[in-house]
């Protein structure tokens, strides 16, 4: 048996390349504003266009 290397094994398992995301997510929502600014409800004009 012989003794792992901590650094690869860490390089390869699935989970640390969902980890490697998390930065970049978490700088994508707090680049968005919160709360969502409300719309002002607009009218918009509709025509009718067959009789």
């Amino acid at each position: 048996m012989n003794q792992l290397d901590l650094f690869e094994w860490a390089d390869n398992r699935p989970t640390a390349k969902v980890i490697d995301i998390m930065p970049a997510l978490i700088s994508k929502i707090a680049r968005e504003p919160y709360p969502v600014p409300p719309k002002n409800g607009d009218v918009v004009p509709l025509k009718r266009s067959a009789s």
